[in-house]
């Protein structure tokens, strides 16, 4: 191989890697928010707690979940787009690269993690949802015996946001099970 192709192999591969880093750094960025919003969701559930009122008990209720759901959807978010990232490494990135270097021996964790953990990070990925689902169904059951005007608005509300998270899941789901591509 003459030098010239060597070089331009080696500034493909170069090229590659600084995308790869690219992305994982984004990737880091996402993890990061996953990690601020379950503080969040935390530090909303204390903020509840703290100014609960038995006059506006409804409003807090629904509230809470309310809050939740819109945090879930920020955290389901950064799951989607790590998920994107991944299978971008795994269908795009990877191929290219190991046709330039002609071996599939490299990013190999991915594949090594989804193996190991199967099926069950499917239900880690819908534990959010079935999280939120419980909720609403407990503050029904709750609510019930003093079911107010402001109950029906909050369980409108709630559904409303409860489908786009179901959604938003789904297609995350859905990366993870058909997207990701591994040997």
């Amino acid at each position: 191989m003459d030098k010239a192709k060597e070089h331009h192999i080696e500034k493909q591969v170069d090229l590659h890697i600084a995308e790869y880093n690219a992305m994982t750094t984004r990737h880091t960025y996402y993890m990061s928010m996953q990690i601020v919003l379950i503080t969040a969701g935390i530090a909303w559930a204390f903020m509840i707690a703290t100014i609960w009122s038995k006059k506006n008990e409804s409003i807090f209720c629904w509230g809470l979940i309310i809050g939740w759901q819109i945090i879930s959807l920020m955290f389901i978010y950064c799951f989607y787009v790590s998920y994107q990232i991944i299978a971008y490494f795994e269908n795009i990135l990877k191929p290219n690269i190991s046709k330039i270097i002609n071996s599939h021996e490299f990013w190999s964790i991915d594949s090594y993690f989804s193996k190991k953990n199967g099926k069950f990070r499917v239900l880690i990925d819908l534990s959010c949802m079935i999280f939120l689902l419980l909720c609403i169904i407990f503050t029904i059951f709750y609510r019930h015996p003093t079911w107010l005007c402001l109950d029906w608005w909050g369980l409108i509300i709630n559904l409303f946001l409860f489908v786009i998270v179901a959604i938003l899941t789904i297609r995350t789901v859905k990366i993870r099970i058909f997207k990701w591509n591994f040997d």
